[in-house]
């Protein structure tokens, strides 16, 4: 598991499985980052390093807003495929934009703040010797954010924000290049939706409400792009082929509840003294459902050192002795 805890305005966005960060935030929502250690406030839990909150920006009365884009590929990239092999291991291209926007909706009173980010980037990779041409792709990865927040200074005391976040990846022919062809490479779709509501209240100089709810839910599917057909290997030439070995698919979700009171006093001892008490109550409730399929029921083990030739092999895999795996 990650040693660290990973929050969004205190939103936990951390693998209920495997304590890696799930949810994919873009840097241009972020107005500031905490860093925590061991012995932060108990409502932080589940780590043994460090805890990370990325605070997301607000609107103020003024309309403020930014564009960007940034783009990579083609010459601006060097080429890195090993000697012998076939194509350049390099980035086609790599293009990241977003646009943001915050100001007023209501002046002193209620604000917002949206932002959208997209990224696609797209690899050539390189293939082994004899590797079929009619089985090579690009890799091609897209990320998609989207956020929007509103805040509502209720009154002097009281304050109501809110925020939703979609993000989304989607990988065409994920993990291919190499000794693994395109045929056997999969298709990776991940979308997610994050949630926060908080309220604040301060009661008196030194004495401060807060409760909130959030949480996130998400799928992360490696998808084969032929169907039921079973996945072959070549053990002699080490090529992966026909289809994805196995079908994942995993579905995520977690809910938070948190309240807190928070006393704070000086001079209660010394007269110097400075203290603060906190008490507070949570629930949460998170899930992780990992489903793999074995595509075909079964893989096929292949020897090509039988065939004439690995062209042969590729067009005929039964002219190499073949085992199959269960699974």
């Amino acid at each position: 598991t990650n040693p660290h805890a990973h929050t969004v305005d205190g939103v936990d966005v951390s693998d209920p499985a495997l304590g890696s960060q799930w949810v994919l935030p873009s840097m241009d929502w972020v107005q500031e980052v905490q860093v925590a250690g061991l012995g932060a406030d108990a409502e932080y839990g589940g780590f043994t390093g460090a805890v990370v909150n990325l605070l997301t920006k607000s609107g103020g009365n003024e309309v403020h807003g930014d564009v960007r884009a940034y783009y990579s590929g083609g010459g601006l990239n060097s080429e890195n495929a090993p000697e012998g092999s076939e194509g350049v291991s390099s980035v086609d291209s790599d293009i990241d934009a977003s646009v943001s926007l915050g100001g007023p909706v209501i002046r002193d009173e209620l604000w917002y703040f949206v932002s959208g980010n997209m990224r696609q980037r797209v690899v050539e990779p390189f293939f082994s010797a004899g590797s079929p041409v009619n089985d090579q792709e690009d890799s091609d990865r897209t990320e998609t954010r989207v956020l929007g927040k509103l805040t509502w200074q209720i009154n002097e005391g009281n304050q109501l924000r809110g925020f939703i976040d979609w993000d989304d990846v989607v990988h065409d022919y994920r993990g291919v290049g190499d000794y693994t062809l395109a045929s056997a490479s999969g298709k990776q779709e991940s979308p997610n939706w994050v949630y926060s509501l908080g309220w604040d209240s301060l009661i008196t100089s030194n004495n401060f409400l807060e409760a909130k709810i959030t949480g996130y839910t998400g799928s992360d599917d490696r998808l084969p792009y032929n169907g039921d057909l079973p996945n072959r290997y070549d053990s002699w030439e080490g090529f992966d082929w026909q289809n994805l070995e196995q079908t994942s698919m995993k579905d995520v979700d977690r809910m938070a509840i948190d309240a807190a009171w928070s006393l704070f006093a000086d001079g209660l001892i010394t007269g110097e003294d400075s203290h603060t008490f906190k008490f507070g109550v949570n629930y949460e409730k998170s899930t992780s459902d990992y489903v793999t399929i074995r595509n075909g029921g079964f893989s096929y083990y292949d020897d090509s050192y039988y065939c004439d030739s690995i062209d042969d092999y590729f067009a005929d895999p039964f002219c190499g002795v073949y085992s199959s795996t269960f699974g």
